[in-house]
């Protein structure tokens, strides 16, 4: 279960910061209307920046403690924010994925949010933490390719049900 866990927030990680940069003007508006225009202009680069980091991190034994910390430190800064979008009433686009998946700050990303973090605890408590580069048999490709199909299936059911919802709605 721990390689499948840390295949997964590889994938989640990277895949998280290479579509927010691949969509940076729709991420940029969405961090504006969290912290204003000033922050936005740096917070823009050092979010998606940190998770393309996290990601290769966790590749890696040096530093693999800094990488869980830091990242659990990002996922309670989404979990404010989700919590404070949601006290607030705003109906805004999350970008979790960018452009590429139609998320929005609700009850949905909160869930999406826990779970992530639960992995990311469970990883941290679990005592023989190895990076990707350590697993001994080729099963580290298998989890990565199955962590890649796992998110490429949330992202078209995601897409079709958006889409299902706009053509309801005109």
């Amino acid at each position: 279960m721990y390689i499948f866990i840390h295949s997964f927030l590889v994938v989640i990680w990277l895949l998280s910061g290479l579509l927010k940069l691949l969509s940076i003007t729709t991420f940029k508006n969405t961090v504006e209307q969290l912290i204003g225009k000033r922050l936005a202009a740096t917070a823009t680069y050092v979010v998606p920046i940190a998770e393309v980091g996290f990601a290769l991190g966790l590749f890696f034994q040096k530093g693999i403690g800094l990488v869980w910390t830091l990242s659990l430190l990002l996922l309670m800064t989404f979990l404010f924010f989700n919590l404070r979008s949601i006290m607030l009433k705003q109906d805004l686009s999350c970008n979790c994925f960018g452009s590429a998946v139609p998320d929005r700050f609700g009850p949905v990303a909160l869930l999406k949010i826990l779970i992530i973090t639960a992995m990311t605890l469970y990883l941290i408590g679990w005592s023989g933490i190895q990076p990707i580069f350590a697993w001994k048999d080729s099963s580290s490709l298998y989890y990565l390719l199955l962590s890649l199909g796992i998110f490429c299936i949330y992202a078209l059911l995601a897409n079709v049900i958006d889409l299902h919802k706009k053509w309801h709605s005109i």
